[in-house]
């Protein structure tokens, strides 16, 4: 964080006092380097309101509105001075390494709409150089009972505005549901210039094939373009961010096993011919081994980062855990050639072209391109949410569609275009635009 040249540490402590018994988190900030102590850098207290589990869990952002400095992004999963359970995330400035005091924006659940945040990733989704993020969450009833799940993506911008998502994936059956669980957007791995997601896939068309990378880029698409041969292994979501273990460059994927207290870690190497069989696989021996793993950096300074596979224990009769340290090796070459295949020349996914001209008056023709046949509902909304008006909601073939749009009848403003499908999977998709009416 204090650019340095270092990774950082960041632990979320829990302070406990009593009588009466209260619980106080905070923030225990490490900057590493040649030598690291026990003693943190910087402390960061739970703000006002905050609940005994807030920090629980923390994601760096590496600049959303391009001002240069990097946020922090705080998880708790109670809304403020209540225990409605519907989730809050705080967001935090970082300058020269410090991380405010204080949160300068906080995104919650949506208490009247029944919407619950539970997680928030970051990366770089449509290559603009601004950190975007991607917030995971549920649509529960009054009992607490998922109805529905959403990825949410909202678009690095200057105004740090992510009140509407840039695009959406809804799931509303078990199936779908657990797909969405599942999703992992991670930076290049098959050296074609796009972001990379990776899912789990179940049921699996074959046997060995517990997951799958998609297309990804943005609009993200969802087609699947590589499985991932597990031996019928199912993937978990704790995956490396970024990992180069043999140092050409590109971007790797290393996936800690799902298992019931022992976890097997495998590793695919990224290239442009991606193989779907992984190049190394650490199987546990012991119980508890390969509960956590990752990319340690490149401790030997050989150029190729490193991989640390740790044991673990939850019962504190058990002896204490262990770390062990793999190093990457670069004599391990795969194909390094950048570029993209021609069928990725043909669109695949989702397009929302443009509004053209933008800012309109009175009228703006609207394009989009659908990968499949689906039924499509495509609406303007103002900045409340409220719908002005609706174009289509009907059945379309996949390719290219126009339509256009009048606001004679409207204010002056900024309005919203929103445009839901289903894809093949049922997964429901929306993207939306900003357009500005000018009179």
């Amino acid at each position: 964080m204090n650019q340095d040249g270092y990774k950082d540490i960041i632990v979320q402590m829990t302070r406990i006092f009593e009588p009466p018994l209260t619980y106080w988190p905070m923030l225990h900030v490490y900057n590493c380097g040649a030598v690291l102590d026990s003693i943190p850098d910087q402390i960061v207290n739970k703000p006002e309101g905050a609940s005994k589990n807030w920090g629980s869990r923390v994601t760096l952002i590496k600049d959303f509105d391009g001002d240069g400095d990097e946020e922090l992004a705080c998880y708790d999963s109670d809304t403020p001075f209540s225990s409605s359970q519907w989730g809050t995330i705080y967001f935090y400035k970082i300058e020269n390494g410090i991380i405010d005091s204080l949160p300068f924006k906080t995104r919650e659940g949506n208490v009247a709409e029944r919407e619950r945040l539970d997680q928030i990733k970051s990366v770089d989704i449509n290559n603009d150089e601004l950190a975007d993020l991607i917030i995971y969450g549920a649509k529960v009833n009054s009992s607490g009972y998922m109805e529905s799940r959403f990825v949410k993506i909202y678009l690095g911008n200057s105004n740090f505005d992510i009140t509407t998502p840039n695009q959406e994936f809804w799931g509303y059956t078990t199936r779908e549901i657990y797909m969405l669980e599942s999703y992992v957007f991670l930076k290049d791995i098959t050296n074609d210039g796009k972001t990379d997601l990776i899912t789990d896939y179940n049921p699996p068309p074959d046997y060995y094939d517990g997951g799958a990378v998609r297309r990804g880029g943005y609009p993200v698409d969802t087609t699947v373009r590589y499985m991932l041969h597990t031996n019928n292994r199912a993937i978990s979501t704790e995956i490396a961010e970024e990992i180069d273990a043999n140092g050409d460059g590109i971007n790797d994927l290393l996936i800690k096993m799902f298992g019931l207290g022992t976890h097997h870690t495998y590793l695919w190497l990224g290239s442009r011919t991606f193989n779907q069989l992984p190049v190394k696989k650490w199987l546990a021996q012991e119980y508890w081994e390969g509960r956590f793993s990752g990319n340690l950096g490149d401790v030997n300074k050989d150029g190729a980062d490193d991989i640390f596979i740790g044991r673990s224990y939850d019962d504190w009769n058990y002896p204490e855990g262990w770390v062990h340290i793999f190093l990457g090796d670069t004599s391990v070459h795969v194909d390094t050639t950048t570029g993209i295949e021609d069928e990725n020349k043909i669109p695949q996914g989702f397009e929302l072209l443009t509004a053209y001209p933008n800012p309109f008056n009175p009228e703006t023709v609207i394009s989009y391109q659908l990968p499949v046949n689906s039924k499509v509902i495509l609406g303007i909304y103002d900045i409340l949410g409220r719908e002005v008006g609706k174009l289509v909601d009907e059945e379309q073939e996949a390719g290219k569609h126009e339509v256009r749009f009048n606001g004679s009848g409207l204010a002056s403003g900024v309005y919203i275009v929103r445009c839901s499908y289903r894809q093949s999977d049922g997964l429901e998709v929306i993207n939306s635009l900003k357009i500005e009416l000018i009179k």
